[in-house]
C-alpha cells in the first residue's frame, strides 16, 4: 500500500493557510501526489507554470507525481476529451 496526496503547495513553508507542503507530505509517508488536476485549473486558477511547481517541489523530494492532463467537466460533457488531452 501507497500513500498519495491530492494536492502540494510548491512553497517549501511560509505561512500559507491551509496548504500543505511537499516537506509536510513526505514527512508523514507520502510517495505520491497528484498534480494538475483540471478542476483545480479551472476553479482556483493555477497554470502550467504553477503546476510544474509543485511537480518540481514534490520531485525534490524524491516523490514521484501523477500529473493530470484531463479534460474539465464541461468539455467531458461535449465528449471532447481526446482533443483536450491530444
Amino acid at each position: 500500500i501507497n500513500i498519495g496526496a491530492e494536492g502540494v503547495c510548491p512553497e517549501g513553508g511560509g505561512a500559507y493557510t491551509g496548504a500543505i507542503s511537499a516537506p509536510m507530505l513526505k514527512s508523514v509517508g507520502v510517495q505520491w501526489a497528484l498534480a494538475g488536476h483540471s478542476e483545480r485549473r479551472v476553479i482556483y486558477g493555477e497554470t502550467d507554470d504553477y503546476i510544474n511547481s509543485q511537480c518540481v517541489k514534490l520531485i525534490e523530494q524524491g516523490m514521484s507525481v501523477m500529473l493530470c492532463i484531463g479534460e474539465s467537466l464541461a468539455e467531458f460533457e461535449q465528449d471532447l476529451a481526446g482533443s483536450v488531452c491530444a
